[in-house]
């Protein structure tokens, strides 16, 4: 990090198009790797640096289903 190399490696793995990936990570160079990468980003933890954020990993998939949803 924050190169985008590995997350680029596991879309073309998985056959996954950027625009529908997300990564999550807990930092700035996470947010840098995934903005490199063209994917979404959520942090997790109190980062006042992460444009979308949630507290606890526990959260996630509510998040995901929001964001599935267009919410």
């Amino acid at each position: 990090k924050p190169f985008p190399d590995m997350i680029e490696k596991c879309l073309g793995h998985f056959g996954i198009p950027a625009a529908e990936a997300v990564y999550v990570g807990d930092a700035e160079s996470d947010l840098a790797a995934a903005r490199a990468a063209g994917v979404r980003f959520l942090a997790v933890g109190e980062h006042d640096w992460a444009p979308e954020r949630i507290p606890h990993l526990g959260q996630l998939p509510q998040r995901l289903q929001e964001w599935a949803e267009g919410e």
